[in-house]
C-alpha cells in the first residue's frame, strides 16, 4: 500500500440510501466544479464541502462531503479522502492515485471529467444507434413467432377440416414455420440465460468481463468503435501518468484500469509483469489485436520515453475523433440495413400466409361443385 493510503480511515457504514445515482454527465460536471473551486483558491477540504453541498442530492455529492469530513476530522490528505470513496469510477480513482502533487491532482480532475464525459458520450451514441434497429428486429421476431406458432398451423389445419390432402407447398411452409418457432424459442432462452448469468456471475468475474470485452472489440463494424474509444482513453491516461514521472509498469497498470475495457486491462497488467520480470519495453504492449494496427508501428518508432509520450498524446484525440466518425457512419448505414431486414421478414410472413391460402382454392372449388 502506498504512503498516500497509509492512514486508517473509518470504515464506511451501511447506508440504506446514499442519494440519487449520479450519471456520468453529472459526475463530470461535479469534477469540473471541484477543479474550478480549487483553482480560485479555496482549500481542499472547503472545496469538497462546497461541491458536496451543490450536489447533495446525489451520491457523488455525499461522497465529497464525507471526504471533507475525513480531511477535517481524521487528518487525511485530499488524495486519501478521495480514494476512500467508492462512488468514483476507476478512471477518476486511477488519475487521482497517479498524481504526485496537489497541483497534479487538480489538473487530473479536469482530465478525469473529460474522460468520463467522453466515455459516456460514445456509449450513449452507440446505444441510441442500436435501440431502434434492435426494437425493429425484436418486433420482427415476435411477428415471426406468432405466425409460425399460430397463424400458419391454423391455416394448415384448414385442409384437415376440408378433408382434403395438404398440398406440398403448404407442408413446406409448415415445416419451415416449425423450425422458425423452435429457433426463436431457443434464441430467447439463450438470451435470458446469458442475461441471468451476467447479472449473477459475469459482472463479478474479471475473466468473464475480459471475454465479453474481447468479443466486443472483435465484433464486426461496432468492434472498431469500441476499440478506438478504449484505446483513446488508455493512451491519454498513460501519457499523463508517464508525464508525471511515474514508473512505466505502474503507469501502464493505472492507465489500463481506467480504460473501461477489462480485456485491455488484463493484457496491460500481464505486460507490466513482463516489464518488471523480463525487462520488456513499454511500447511492446501495443503488439496486440486489442489495439489499432498502426499503434504498435508508431510507438515502435519512438526512440525515447519522451517521444512515446508525444505519440500517445497525438494518437489519443485522433482515435477519439475516428471513433466519433465511425459511429456517425454506423448510425447512417444501420437504418437502411435494418429496414431491408424488416421488408424481408414482411415478405416471408406474406408468403407464409398466402401460399397455404392459395393452396386452399382447389379444395374450396371441389366443395363448391
Amino acid at each position: 500500500m502506498s504512503v498516500d493510503n497509509a492512514i486508517d480511515l473509518p470504515k464506511a457504514k451501511m447506508r440504506l440510501y446514499n442519494g440519487r445515482k449520479a450519471k456520468p454527465e453529472l459526475l463530470a460536471r461535479a469534477l469540473r466544479a471541484l477543479a474550478m473551486v480549487l483553482r480560485v483558491g479555496q482549500s481542499e477540504a472547503r472545496a469538497l464541502e462546497i461541491v458536496g453541498q451543490q450536489f447533495a442530492k446525489y451520491d457523488v455529492g455525499r461522497a465529497f462531503t464525507r471526504a471533507a469530513l475525513s480531511m477535517r476530522d481524521h487528518g487525511a490528505t485530499f488524495k486519501q479522502a478521495m480514494l476512500a470513496e467508492d462512488e468514483f469510477p476507476r478512471t477518476v480513482r486511477e488519475l487521482i492515485q497517479a498524481s504526485p502533487t496537489p497541483q497534479a491532482i487538480h489538473a487530473n480532475l479536469v482530465r478525469a471529467a473529460r474522460l468520463v464525459a467522453q466515455g459516456q458520450d460514445i456509449k450513449k451514441k452507440l446505444l441510441i444507434s442500436l435501440i431502434q434497429p434492435a426494437s425493429m428486429i425484436v418486433m420482427c421476431l415476435v411477428f415471426l413467432f406468432v405466425a409460425s406458432a399460430y397463424i400458419v398451423p391454423s391455416l394448415i389445419g384448414t385442409f384437415a377440416t376440408l378433408q382434403t390432402k395438404t398440398p406440398d407447398a403448404a407442408l413446406i411452409v409448415m415445416a419451415a414455420a416449425e423450425y422458425v418457432k423452435w429457433g426463436i424459442g431457443a434464441l430467447v432462452v439463450i438470451l435470458l440465460g446469458g442475461g441471468l448469468f451476467w447479472v449473477t456471475v459475469g459482472k463479478r468475474s474479471a475473466k468473464v468481463q475480459s471475454f465479453f470485452d474481447t468479443c466486443a472489440i472483435r465484433t464486426p463494424v461496432v468492434g472498431s468503435i469500441v476499440q478506438l474509444a478504449a484505446t483513446s482513453r488508455l493512451f491519454e491516461m498513460l501519457a499523463a501518468n508517464l508525464a508525471m514521472g511515474r514508473a512505466e509498469p505502474a503507469s501502464l497498470e493505472s492507465a489500463s484500469a481506467g480504460s473501461g475495457n477489462e480485456a485491455i486491462n488484463q493484457h496491460c497488467i500481464r505486460h507490466a509483469v513482463k516489464m518488471r520480470d523480463a525487462g520488456a519495453p513499454l511500447k511492446d504492449f501495443a503488439l496486440s489485436r486489442l489495439f489499432p494496427s498502426n499503434a504498435s508501428y508508431l510507438l515502435a518508432s519512438a526512440p525515447s520515453i519522451r517521444q512515446e509520450i508525444e505519440i500517445l498524446n497525438e494518437l489519443a484525440p485522433e482515435y477519439r475523433n475516428e471513433a466519433d466518425r465511425s459511429l456517425d457512419a454506423f448510425a447512417k448505414t444501420v437504418e437502411p440495413f435494418v429496414t431491408g431486414i424488416v421488408y424481408g421478414v414482411a415478405g416471408l410472413l406474406i408468403c407464409a400466409v398466402v401460399i397455404p391460402m392459395y393452396a386452399m382454392f382447389p379444395a374450396l372449388m371441389q366443395i363448391a361443385d
